[in-house]
């Protein structure tokens, strides 16, 4: 029997698993535009991108959207280096597949090289994320290899092309002014986008409890001035905070609208994956 071409694309799309075409179709779809931004970041940046991809069901995308929120909220510096030292992402299994092809999987992490290439591929795991240390533990490997061999063949790459303004400022991190140091924090945390992964590997190798103490201001004051409503340390590309409304009885200095008692501030927003 002979199928012409309409019948067979009205029969395919009502049984897209029997002509794997589901494949095909999300390896067709196109790409978000933040997802070119969040790769468009890694090369300019020179710097990996980590990439989280939930889980199928809503319950368990929300779980893992808990986790990660909570991470960046924590205040602990191990968590916030991390947040710095990377482009995080963020992703649904149907986005994920258009973006990331065969590499793509649900509960799956992944890092990525600064051009996009896929370095590591690990699965999600709720627990690695609910404690700094231990998220510290299971992904400063991923993100830069055994012995952080990647975070330091980055930053020898950032040191032969310092600028001189930049070199200065590490070397004057030591000077004992304290005018000449407040310089050179300010200097650092302004060019820090580009300097984030020998500021990274300088702090670890710091002897110095100043020298130390200001790179790690660095970081903080890097990532306390990030914004919270565009991508960057403090929001992954993919994602975005909400505030649910809630049917909770109207409460003193709990504003309600429409009769439904709404719950502000930073402890009730949560992690919302975007759909497209």
């Amino acid at each position: 029997m002979k199928l012409a071409r309409r019948d067979f694309l009205r029969f395919a799309s009502a049984s897209p698993l029997v002509f794997g075409l589901n494949d095909l179709w999300a390896q067709s779809q196109e790409s978000p535009a933040w997802w070119k931004e969040a790769l468009a970041r890694m090369k300019e940046r020179a710097m990996p991108g980590l990439v989280f991809i939930s889980e199928t069901s809503k319950e368990e995308r929300e779980k893992l959207g808990w986790a990660i929120r909570d991470l960046l909220e924590s205040g602990d510096a191990r968590a916030r280096e991390i947040f710095c030292g990377s482009i995080m992402v963020c992703l649904r299994p149907e986005i994920a597949r258009a973006c990331l092809g065969d590499a793509a999987a649900p509960g799956r992490g992944l890092v990525l090289d600064p051009s996009g290439r896929v370095l590591e591929k690990f699965d999600l795991r709720l627990e690695d994320l609910k404690d700094p240390a231990v998220f510290e533990e299971q992904f400063l490997k991923r993100l830069y290899g055994e012995g952080e061999i990647r975070l330091a063949a980055a930053a020898d790459r950032i040191r032969s092309t310092l600028r001189p303004e930049d070199k200065k400022a590490f070397d004057d991190l030591s000077a004992e002014s304290a005018v000449d140091r407040d310089r050179a924090t300010a200097t650092l945390l302004k060019a820090f986008n580009s300097l984030s992964s020998l500021i990274l590997v300088e702090r670890r190798k710091a002897t110095d409890g100043e020298r130390a103490a200001r790179f790690r201001r660095i970081i903080d004051d890097y990532f306390e001035a990030a914004d919270e409503t565009s991508p960057g340390p403090r929001l992954p590309f993919g994602a975005k905070f909400r505030v649910p409304l809630t049917c909770a009885p109207e409460e003193e200095g709990v504003p309600s609208q429409c009769g439904m008692g709404r719950l502000d501030g930073k402890g009730q927003r949560f992690l919302e994956f975007l759909e497209k």
